[in-house]
C-alpha cells in the first residue's frame, strides 16, 4: 500500500467525519428550536419567564399588606422601592385585599396584566390614567385594562 493511498483513505475518512458532525449540529439545532417553540407556547413556561415580575409584585404587596384602603392611587416609581418597575396601588372592594398592585410598564404573555393580589374589583378616575401616561411608561394593554375600570 502506497503512502498516497493511505492519505487518500485518511482524507476520505476525515471528510466523512466532518460531514457527520455538520449533520449532527444541524439536527440538534433544529430539535432545540422546535423544543423551545413548544415550551414558549406552554403557559407554564410563560409563568416561569414572568418570575421576576411576580416576585416584585409579591414583595410590594407584602410590604404594603397592612396599609389601609385609600381613595388615592399609590404610585411606586422605581426609586420608591419598586426596584425594576413602576407599580400602582388601587383600592379594591375586597376587605381581605384592600389594595391591588398593578405593574404599569409590562403585561403578561397571555395578554392580561400583572396584579397582586389577583382581584378584579378596583376603580380609579379616568383622568388619572391620562396623568399617569405623562409620568410613567404605561403599557398599552395595561392602559386598556385600567380604562375598563375607570369612572
Amino acid at each position: 500500500m502506497k503512502t498516497t493511498d493511505i492519505f487518500q483513505a485518511l482524507g476520505s475518512l476525515l471528510l466523512a467525519a466532518f460531514g457527520a458532525i455538520v449533520f449532527s449540529v444541524i439536527v440538534f439545532a433544529g430539535l432545540g428550536f422546535a423544543v423551545s417553540r413548544i415550551l414558549k407556547a406552554d403557559p407554564g413556561y410563560a409563568e416561569l419567564s414572568e418570575a421576576g415580575e411576580w416576585a416584585e409584585l409579591q414583595g410590594i404587596e407584602l410590604t404594603h399588606r397592612h396599609d389601609s384602603q385609600t381613595s388615592t392611587p399609590k404610585l411606586l416609581r422605581k426609586a420608591d422601592g419598586a426596584a425594576n418597575y413602576d407599580v400602582i396601588g388601587l383600592s379594591t372592594s375586597d376587605l381581605a385585599s384592600p389594595i391591588v398592585w398593578i405593574l404599569l410598564s409590562e403585561h403578561r404573555a397571555n395578554g392580561s396584566v400583572f396584579s397582586m393580589p389577583q382581584v378584579n374589583s378596583y376603580a380609579l378616575a379616568c383622568h388619572y390614567i391620562d396623568e399617569l401616561k405623562g409620568v410613567v411608561d404605561l403599557d398599552a394593554v395595561v392602559e386598556r385594562n385600567l380604562r375598563s375600570h375607570c369612572n
